[in-house]
């Protein structure tokens, strides 16, 4: 039996291709080894990579974006609905910046308040635990709206309008501070 093996392993052996018909079968057949990755080939999954990590952190900034102008909106709002009086009465920012000097920001008021609306005065007041201005301005139809301004923390530009319950919040942004005017929502 022994015999019979070692003719069986002989007539294999005869029929194992070289290492060089081996390689030529395989370049004929289009089928390559396996190669390490080229460095095109990683600089084009590096590439991938960061563009997917890119999409999800700017998805997950935005998102956080979003909720801050909501929490922002719903905490003016709250504010708004109480309907507290000035403390200081003027029509002069200049005076509001002197008697609210416990700011760490000089009140500057846009054209697009001034242009519309008079102030009636301010008082001190926070948002999202932010020193603020709370100003009372009447609007060109004789209602009284509220408009807080306080300094800028986020690098993201604000340029939102929120209904919140039955206050619209109108959210802005210049450099350095944010404006927030809350009107009544007429039924």
């Amino acid at each position: 039996m022994e015999h019979f093996e070692v003719l069986i392993k002989n007539n294999y052996n005869a029929q194992i291709l070289s290492t060089e018909q081996l390689k030529r079968i395989l370049d004929s057949s289009g089928v390559r080894h396996k190669r390490k990755f080229s460095f095109p080939t990683q600089l084009k999954y590096a590439a991938i990579i960061i563009l997917f990590l890119g999409s999800v952190f700017s998805i997950y900034l935005s998102q956080r974006a979003y909720i801050i102008v909501h929490d922002f909106a719903t905490e003016v709002a709250y504010n708004h609905e109480k309907k507290l009086p000035p403390e200081i009465q003027t029509n002069s920012v200049n005076q509001l910046n002197q008697e609210l000097n416990k700011l760490n920001f000089k009140i500057v008021l846009p054209e697009r308040i001034t242009g519309t609306m008079t102030l009636i005065g301010g008082r001190y007041c926070s948002v999202d635990n932010r020193i603020a201005a709370q100003l009372k301005l009447e609007n060109q139809n004789s209602e009284i709206v509220t408009c807080y301004v306080f300094r800028k923390e986020e690098t993201f530009d604000f340029d939102q309008e929120i209904v919140n319950k039955n206050v619209k919040v109108t959210i802005w942004n210049s450099d350095h501070l944010i404006y927030a005017i809350a009107s009544d929502v007429n039924p």
